[in-house]
């Protein structure tokens, strides 16, 4: 599974809401 949430940081500067929830 590639790091998406690394990549969601980096674009959008915010934690992923998947994770947040």
């Amino acid at each position: 599974e590639p790091d998406i949430e690394a990549f969601y940081t980096e674009w959008v500067g915010l934690p992923v809401p998947e994770r947040a929830a």
